[in-house]
């Protein structure tokens, strides 16, 4: 009885006090809100989410100005900042101006309407609803603001805006895809750097945060670079030697080398998985927030040379032509790609003419083969890897296409695929390999930068059909082993 008097004459229902843990503190807040945007999706609680939420809460009170956060995906990253960081923030302070920024419109308007659905929630309006409300004629997808001044815009990277804010928010700048694009990460860092690092309200308290997975030489190696910002690292697997204490007085609590970020979200198959799909580059970069550097590549990006003259003209020049092709194992897209170059020589030089690298059948690698062979006809052999479906595609278009070779020739080991293109090094260091323009042809920049990853990129095909098209041109076979064939034409449709 006395226990139930007591409770009769508490002040406080349990609703309010979970109500005032989470106007305290962002974690609560998160927790709290989870099912009103994920319904089906049970909230898993971990200590990533603590240690994210605690330096966003320093960045309000801007004990941090600048932030970046890099994490693995699947960290609900984007939940807890671009969703619920504007919402719990209005709470205490429902005037501050949000800016909110990824990589697609798409992407920022989706957390848009998440932020909204919390707002207009019950749970959100019944305990809170009586400090703003938001405003009937400025409430969209992408733009919605409240009754005390506070607004949240959304909008992708490369959008311009004159709105200014409090905080600019920019979750995921990059697409995963950009890793092959250099060109598109430039001008996302020259976006971030005009337009959106300008955009405060009040110099004094612009607080900015971007929180990401990495991808190469991106937004946030910009940004690290600049020297003015507090990183907060969380890989996947821990590694003692990376982790360090933050501003704030934050260490990662893992002890042990390779404990995992929270295995009821992503245990040790999942890593596996990670692992094969984005090779040991795009996992380092993606899950352990650590880009391999253009000093440890084989091919640095800035040694490649570039030529502006037309491939085809440049080809009457060369003393020799080749084709080299690396055909896929598998007939199904998660397996390799299959690469095709022209490359040519002059003096000591070597000239990539032309390129594909697609995720072939054994059909198209064949037309493919074909097609190259009608739009460079100088080039008299056309080596084709002894591996994977090449013999059978060297079996059906040997007599009907000249100076088919299997590579490599008859008798002749074949090196491991890193031992063939440290054979290609010097002569890149020594920019004796040039590439065409990447403004005429966008193919190259992929190129370059599957070559920078190279063993570790996702697809080393482009790799295999340079190193043994290089070693053809050196002189390690003699010319007088090149077949010629019948060069017929009747290639029974394949064209």
């Amino acid at each position: 009885m006395a226990t139930a008097s007591a409770a009769k004459n508490f002040p406080f229902t349990l609703e309010q006090i979970k109500a005032e843990k989470a106007e305290r503190r962002l974690r609560d807040f998160v927790k709290q809100a989870w099912s009103i945007i994920e319904p089906d999706v049970p909230f898993v609680d971990n200590w990533h989410i603590g240690a994210m939420c605690e330096h966003l809460e320093a960045l309000i009170r801007l004990e941090i100005k600048n932030l970046l956060i890099t994490i693995s995906p699947g960290s609900s990253k984007s939940t807890v900042t671009s969703v619920c960081l504007p919402a719990w923030v209005w709470i205490q302070n429902p005037s501050f101006d949000w800016l909110c920024a990824s990589y697609g419109q798409r992407i920022a308007t989706r957390d848009s309407v998440r932020c909204r659905q919390i707002i207009e929630s019950p749970w959100y309006q019944n305990n809170w609803g009586n400090r703003f409300q938001l405003t009937s004629d400025q409430n969209e997808k992408t733009k919605f603001l409240n009754s005390r001044g506070g607004q949240r815009l959304a909008l992708g990277i490369m959008s311009g805006t004159g709105e200014r804010a409090d905080c600019v928010l920019i979750d995921d700048p990059h697409e995963i895809e950009d890793r092959w694009r250099p060109s598109k990460v430039k001008r996302t860092i020259d976006s971030y750097d005009q337009t959106f690092s300008q955009r405060g309200n009040n110099p004094k308290q612009f607080r900015k945060l971007i929180i990401m997975q990495r991808i190469g030489n991106d937004l946030a190696q910009h940004v690290l670079e600049q020297g003015n910002y507090e990183h907060l690292m969380i890989s996947q697997e821990y590694e003692p030697a990376r982790s360090k204490v933050t501003s704030i007085g934050w260490r990662d609590p893992r002890k042990k080398a390779g404990e995992l970020l929270c295995l009821k979200r992503f245990g040790p198959e999942e890593v596996k998985e990670a692992k094969k799909i984005l090779g040991v580059g795009g996992y380092r970069a993606q899950h352990q927030q650590d880009p391999l550097s253009d000093a440890e590549a084989i091919f640095k990006r800035i040694d490649w040379r570039y030529y502006m003259e037309d491939p085809h003209e440049l080809a009457k020049e060369m003393s020799c032509v080749v084709q080299s092709w690396d055909m896929k194992i598998k007939d199904i897209k998660t397996a390799s790609k299959v690469a095709g170059h022209v490359w040519g020589m002059k003096g000591a030089n070597k000239y990539l003419l032309d390129r594909t690298c697609e995720h072939y059948s054994f059909t198209d690698s064949m037309r493919a083969v074909v097609r190259f062979s009608d739009a460079w006809p100088m080039a008299i052999a056309k080596l084709i890897e002894g591996k994977a479906c090449g013999p059978a595609i060297l079996g059906v278009l040997k007599k009907d296409i000249a100076g088919l070779i299997e590579w490599p020739p008859e008798g002749q080991r074949m090196d491991s695929k890193t031992a063939r293109c440290s054979a290609c090094q010097p002569e890149h260091e020594a920019h004796n390999i040039w590439l065409p323009d990447p403004q005429k042809y966008p193919w190259v920049e992929e190129f370059v930068e599957y070559m920078a990853a190279f063993p570790n990129a996702e697809y080393n095909d482009d790799a295999d059909a340079m190193s043994q098209a290089l070693e053809y041109l050196r002189g390690k076979v003699s010319s007088d082993s090149v077949p010629f064939g019948i060069g017929g034409k009747n290639l029974w449709n394949i064209r």
